[in-house]
């Protein structure tokens, strides 16, 4: 299963693409409140700590625990923005106790404050025998599995949904755009993407601009890559025009899409921005304010909610490395200088490890809000440890 996309964070590449999405800043420490009453031994999961928030206060965790050999699959869900959290049991969703990684084999799908799903990992193809779905409807207080059939087809994505794209294997690599409904129900779009192209890969599944445009970032490297946005959620697809000489064959971009009319395309190798002020009709190319200094890394950046493009610079000195940090305005003619909290900032909390201004990784998970505070998660991390 192609796997879900709401949001996207700050990608670091230094020889090679470091997430630094899933690793969240520290401003203040927060102390944690008093929790409630959790069952002994939840853990984070190995393979990563699978949260997502769905406004400034309501968020969920995807956790294990292990009674027995047969490991249960718990959600952990807070209505005070990760100060405190209770959880709740999912049925019948269970995985054996191994050696090494441990985890539920589904994906956390946060559709708003009160509504999310859990998605099998086993859902090819979508609506077949493997795929399964539990679903929350009163903040993850309860939990339980739904039919995943019948797939209905709409014409656009309906209020409350979750999209997502995803590949079908007939006609062999075309774009489906899948909805989970706001009562649990799957459903597809009648009029998803068709870029006359077999598709290979996806940048970006879905993202949901501010602005409430949608864009599908998908290709077929090195010689394919399209954008498409739909402005009517989903009913039609525009692709879009790319900057003037491009895609050249075997580059990558990042198309970070900002508010959505505001958008950058980021030519990852070639150190060079272009910026769009109106949802990709026309493109202006931006000087980027440094180089790669003679070193193996790629040129990084995020888009943010108003507008801005936030660009980082790796220094090395020979022994360690420090970072630098230049921000673009809507209307800004040229980059100005930034700094960390600028980068990492969201504007929902967060889940994920903490790092400082360095962009080193520690050791603790927790919540960092969008005022840059740290509230450390209650559960443990599951030996070898959160990745």
């Amino acid at each position: 299963m192609s796997e879900p996309t709401r949001r996207r964070w700050p990608l670091l590449v230094v020889g090679v693409v470091v997430a630094v999405a899933a690793a969240v800043g520290i401003a203040v420490w927060r102390r944690p409140a008093q929790q409630p009453s959790l069952p002994d031994g939840l853990f984070l999961p190995a393979a990563g700590s699978n949260g997502e928030f769905a406004d400034a206060d309501h968020g969920y965790i995807l956790l294990g625990r292990c009674p027995t050999d047969v490991c249960e699959a718990w959600v952990a869900a807070t209505d005070d923005g990760g100060r405190t959290w209770r959880a709740a049991l999912v049925p019948d969703l269970t995985f054996p106790r191994d050696e090494g990684v441990t985890s539920p084999r589904a994906s956390l799908i946060v559709l708003d404050a009160t509504h999310a799903a859990l998605e099998s990992y086993d859902a090819t193809p979508f609506g077949g025998p493997a795929h399964h779905r539990w679903f929350t409807a009163d903040g993850g207080r309860a939990w339980a599995e739904v039919p995943v059939i019948p797939v209905t087809t709409v014409d656009e994505i309906p209020s409350g949904g979750y999209a997502y794209a995803a590949f079908l294997d007939e006609p062999a690599h075309t774009i489906a755009v899948r909805v989970i409904r706001a009562d649990g129900s799957s459903a597809v779009t009648a009029n998803p993407p068709r870029p006359g192209y077999p598709v290979s890969t996806f940048t970006n599944p879905i993202d949901n601009a501010p602005d409430g445009s949608l864009w599908i970032h998908a290709g077929d490297p090195p010689n394919n890559d399209s954008v498409f946005r739909s402005n009517d959620r989903g009913r039609t697809w525009v692709e879009l025009s790319w900057p003037d000489g491009l895609p050249d064959s075997g580059r990558r971009y990042d198309v970070e899409v900002a508010s959505g009319t505001t958008v950058y395309v980021v030519d990852h190798g070639g150190f060079r921005v272009w910026r769009s002020r109106d949802a990709g009709q026309t493109w202006e190319e931006l000087a980027v304010p440094f180089s790669d200094d003679g070193q193996d890394h790629g040129l990084g950046g995020v888009g943010r909610s108003d507008g801005r493009l936030i660009l980082v610079h790796p220094l090395f000195d020979g022994t360690d490395t420090r970072y630098e940090y230049f921000a673009i305005t809507p209307t800004g003619s040229e980059f100005e200088s930034a700094d960390f909290e600028d980068y990492m900032h969201s504007d929902v909390p967060v889940v994920g490890r903490n790092i400082d201004e360095n962009l080193r990784p520690s050791n603790d998970i927790g919540v960092r809000a969008p005022d840059g505070s740290w509230t450390p998660l209650p559960f443990a991390c599951q030996e070898p440890g959160c990745d």
